[in-house]
């Protein structure tokens, strides 16, 4: 599981890729994204969500998201990308 926290932007655009790579390196059936505890995303995580979202399709890795509520689900909603990932309620 990678659970993100704070805010998701160009910033840590590169710490989350290789947390991302480091999840899927053994090939699991399944990647689980958490961000309940992310409090703000702007244009460039949502493009690296879209992005491992499209790698983990490619690759046949079930990649699985826990929107939380507030801004950032309400920004991932709007973009259409949770439309296209599986969502976990937890």
């Amino acid at each position: 599981m990678i659970t993100l926290a704070g805010e998701f932007d160009v910033v840590c655009a590169d710490s989350f890729k290789r947390r991302f790579a480091e999840a899927t390196e053994d090939e699991p059936e399944g990647v689980v994204i958490d961000l309940r505890e992310l409090t703000f995303i702007d244009s460039t995580g949502i493009r690296i969500l879209w992005q491992a979202h499209q790698r983990s399709a490619q690759d046949g890795t079930r990649l699985s998201v826990i929107p939380g509520n507030g801004n950032v689900s309400r920004a991932l909603r709007i973009t259409g990308l949770l439309d296209h990932m599986d969502l976990l309620d937890r």
